[in-house]
């Protein structure tokens, strides 16, 4: 094996790890001159004890209220009368798009489903309690972890075991996450809430705003400190002088990306969207952290941010894309943050991206239901939540989904899809507009899973169909543009009356990071006729054609996750394709693979490339000391080495337990063995850690 490891060591240093460079790509726009950075410090910051030891917050009482709909503007020089030709339009799932559009084959997407749960709403209890509707609408959505799902509505949050679909905790009110916490974040239950999932970092991310005592008013940001919902957060708040309506937040590399409708202060005029960044990397380690923002005019919309799916990141220094619709045209901007020195940070756009010809849906109180004259709120005149973000894997596309509302000639609402591909210089690979029947489909969410399958799902409803849950799909063979038949999660058993017209005012279509295949849709439907009685549902499924497994056993993922991980690069072919070949040619010896995999992973530790000061300083917390000795041969401070252990192999600050239990285990093994097999020892401790494997699929 030394022998072995020598000659790599000496490879490592030679071209095989050379770098690339990266093609820093064409601005599409001229840098907002006239909308300046604005920079935000948190006005408190602390670190939670349990959630699961927090007494719950005493549930809102008294009269049920209707959170207000706030609309934006639609495009300049939009129609909404005049419905205009849809060259995508699909009717049936037979045929072809132009033709009245399909392509799907007939019948139902051919998934295999999993869970299908009772989510928040009427009829729900847990642990904590049973829950109550005590407004509309519920601002339905969610996120999966390796172990747990985390549902989020007004005003509530519930975890999930993914395995059983039992209850683990809650439901209780959202501000019980910020118990002792103080302030506004603590006293206030407002709502407008998001659940994510740092699928990099294995943390929960949850937000909402706290609007009550406003000016100022306060988002309210919890960072979990480890993959378990119910542990401990990081928590800030971060205070705006005007109101900050409809957040919507994208997990991404270098920063927790967030949108805003900004409206006046006192609930007045619209300002514009705004585009903010949050420093990820300091949030993650409970330090303090800035937010970054860019304000836009009233003229332009609502904005969302990218959302990272599946284990394969951008590429290095890839900025968020923020999306937005204009006149028969997608709208990007490009979000660069850098918090080490905010005058580097840029926001640029927008790109316009032709589409097919569209009317937005209505937005308020126009999508009919059955034995009523009351009607549902559309919310056309927006994207729908997620903008989600897919790096295929090297030499293979990067793409983005999203969807949105729009009117049909047939008088339906129906749900219109895009994936672009190459968002750096974006272009639609493929689009269309699913109505495959006289029923209205809305309010929906989108994804896509590890082999470019996609789901989309949305709430249905019209005169003879009660408010329902459904989803669709298509698979890569598909005709382009095309989705298959639908499945049902659940069918509405009534109509929402009593002047109620609020629904939605969005949905989450998550996709798991154990096995990358499996989708996870949360959506609002009626159990029975009435006014505040929603439920929620949340369902899971998975396309036949998707295998799990873990991409980390794949050779060539693997060294491409090293390049990303320690080189925070792509790979360049001939290094790729050489250290691929140092484990392939193990053939199926196990033992062989195994040792082979760690004299791999020690190559780049020793490798020039990853003394490079630019990626050191990327392992190192502000007003720390370089962790490498610049020059060959490379020493560390055994405290050093598993500092980096725990930021390269599982990409977070070690914890004070695990950083003490390992740095005893390597000072002890250096009593009796050498450095180098103690260093070894401790990298493969690390590659074959479950907490490793899962940052790539099922352990």
């Amino acid at each position: 094996m030394k022998k072995v490891l020598a000659s790599l060591l000496l490879l490592a240093c030679a071209a095989a790890l050379s770098p690339i460079t990266l093609g820093q790509g064409k601005a599409d726009g001229q840098r907002l001159t006239k909308n300046k950075l604005t920079i935000y410090r948190p006005v408190k910051t602390d670190v939670s004890r349990p959630l699961r030891e927090l007494k719950a917050k005493p549930e809102r009482t008294g009269q049920q209220r209707v959170i207000p709909i706030r609309p934006v503007p639609l495009p300049a020089g939009t129609d909404t009368k005049t419905v205009q030709h849809d060259p995508v339009l699909q009717i049936c799932n037979d045929c072809d798009p132009g033709d009245g559009g399909g392509g799907g084959g007939g019948g139902s997407v051919a998934t295999t489903p999993g869970l299908n749960l009772l989510g928040q709403g009427t009829g729900f209890s847990g642990p904590q309690g049973t829950f109550s509707v005590q407004v509309a609408p519920p601002d339905t959505n969610g996120a999966t972890g390796f172990s747990q799902y985390v549902q989020i509505v007004n005003l509530d949050l519930a975890v999930f075991d993914k395995q059983s679909g039992a209850v683990v905790y809650g439901p209780v009110p959202i501000n019980t996450l910020f118990s002792g916490f103080g302030g506004a974040c603590e006293a206030s239950n407002n709502g407008d809430p998001i659940a994510e999932y740092d699928k990099m970092a294995n943390r929960w991310v949850i937000t909402q705003f706290a609007i009550d005592f406003g000016p100022p008013f306060l988002q309210c940001v919890a960072v979990s400190t480890s993959p378990d919902a119910t542990g401990t957060y990081n928590r800030y708040a971060f205070a705006f002088d005007n109101f900050n309506d409809y957040p919507k937040l994208g997990v991404w590399p270098d920063g927790y990306y967030m949108s805003f409708n900004m409206f006046q202060s006192g609930f007045g005029g619209f300002i514009g969207p705004r585009a903010c960044a949050l420093d990820r990397k300091r949030m993650l380690a409970g330090q303090s952290a800035t937010m970054q923002c860019f304000q836009l005019s009233s003229s332009q919309g609502t904005l969302l941010p990218s959302d990272q799916d599946g284990p394969s990141v951008p590429p290095v220094g890839s900025p968020n894309y923020f999306l937005s619709f204009g006149t028969n045209s997608l709208q990007e901007w490009k979000f660069h943050a850098d918090f080490s020195n905010p005058g580097n940070t840029t926001f640029t756009g927008p790109t316009v991206i032709p589409v097919a010809a569209f009317t937005p849906a209505c937005f308020s109180n126009c999508v009919p239901q059955p034995s009523t004259t009351q009607r549902l709120d559309a919310l056309g005149d927006r994207l729908m939540f997620r903008n989600a973000y897919r790096n295929l894997g090297f030499q293979q596309p990067e793409t983005l989904v999203v969807n949105h509302s729009i009117q049909t000639a047939g008088g339906q609402i129906a749900v219109r899809w895009y994936e672009l591909r190459n968002p750096q210089s974006p272009s639609v690979f493929q689009q269309g507009t699913y109505a495959p029947d006289s029923n209205n489909r809305w309010m929906g969410s989108i994804a896509m899973d590890r082999a470019g399958d996609i789901a989309v799902g949305y709430s249905v409803s019209s005169g003879f169909t009660f408010p329902s849950i459904r989803y669709t799909g298509r698979v890569p063979g598909d005709a382009l543009g095309t989705l298959e038949g639908e499945n049902s999660i659940i069918g509405g058993s009534g109509s929402q009356v009593g002047g109620l017209s609020r629904w939605g005012d969005y949905s989450a279509m998550a996709i798991d990071p154990m096995d990358d295949c499996t989708f996870w849709y949360t959506q609002e439907y009626l159990p029975f006729t009435g006014s505040f009685n929603w439920s929620t549902r949340i369902g899971s499924f998975k396309f036949n054609a998707c295998s799990g497994g873990n991409r980390i056993d794949d050779s060539r993922f693997f060294v491409r996750q090293h390049y990303v991980d320690f080189l925070l690069r792509e790979p360049d072919q001939g290094g790729w394709d050489f250290w691929t070949n140092q484990i392939e040619q193990c053939g199926t010896d196990t033992a062989c693979r195994d040792d082979r995999r760690m004299n791999v992973s020690r190559a780049f530790w020793e490798s020039g490339d990853f003394r490079l000061p630019d990626i050191q300083s990327h392992f190192q917390m502000s007003g720390e000391p370089p962790l490498v000795n610049p020059a060959p041969p490379p020493e560390y401070n055994n405290d050093e080495f598993i500092r980096i252990c725990y930021r390269a192999y599982l990409q977070r600050e070690p914890d004070t337990g695990g950083f003490n239990f390992w740095l005893n285990d390597l000072n002890n093994c250096m009593t009796t063995n050498g450095e180098s097999a103690c260093y070894n020892h401790i990298i493969q401790a690390f590659l074959g850690s479950t907490e490793y494997r899962m940052r790539f699929g099922q352990p």
